[in-house]
């Protein structure tokens, strides 16, 4: 197997499209066309390092068929399975409940975290992990779901959309919660993934801390 039949082959595991991978790296559709043809097309660092978050692998793996952990462990080569690859390490911070907002200590201010938190996302400087308490994000039936104890990895760098899960602060009682963002023409609002919790209107001044990317558990807590 080459390069260019690992890209595919990658891309297809993850349900990518040329055109999803191309919006991804930030490349033109015509050069995706060409990494999944031609098996000795070069490819730029800073687009392979990008290519290979975009396929959950890694760069060594999509040139040479290797694969290594984050700390340069060889792991096998083609026919052995592994784990999406290390990125950073991102600090644990202190929780947030997600059903009953509590207080939090400002992401932007902590100089002191409980542990470093291994992730597989490039993040902006200052994210943060959070363990989440309670039940509000536990969905009630298929898709998304956020229990108890689960830790969510937070980007400060991450434009909030419609949608997002995002962790807010309300800046008159300096409070926070972990919700999804929804938006409604000029109106947001903080929705639950558990339909017994109410939907939160956000009416007052709120800054949003982060949005979530990934999601790890925590069986060691």
């Amino acid at each position: 197997m080459n390069q260019a039949d690992r890209i595919a082959e990658l891309a297809k595991a993850a349900n990518k499209s040329q055109s999803d991978v191309a919006r991804s790296v930030g490349v033109s559709p015509q050069a995706v066309a060409k990494w999944f043809k031609d098996p000795n097309v070069k490819i730029e660092s800073g687009n392979m390092d990008r290519l290979a978050e975009c396929l959950r692998s890694t760069g060594r793996y999509i040139r040479e068929g290797t694969k290594y952990s984050h700390n340069g462990e060889f792991l096998g080569a083609e026919n052995t399975g592994m784990g999406p690859a290390i990125r950073t390490e991102l600090p644990l911070i202190d929780s947030i409940q997600a059903g009953q907002r509590r207080d939090i200590m400002n992401p932007y201010e902590v100089g002191e975290h409980e542990k470093l938190v291994p992730v597989t996302k490039h993040y902006a400087d200052g994210s943060f992990v959070l363990r989440i308490e309670g039940d509000s994000m536990v969905a009630d039936g298929t898709g998304d779901s956020f229990p108890e104890g689960c830790l969510v990895a937070f980007d400060v760098g991450k434009d909030a959309r419609n949608g997002s899960y995002v962790a807010v602060r309300f800046e008159d009682e300096v409070e926070a919660t972990f919700k999804q963002l929804v938006i409604d023409g000029a109106r947001q609002y903080l929705k639950p993934l558990n339909r017994r919790y109410p939907i939160i209107e956000i009416d007052r001044p709120a800054t949003i801390c982060g949005v979530a990317r990934e999601v790890i558990m925590d069986l060691d807590r």
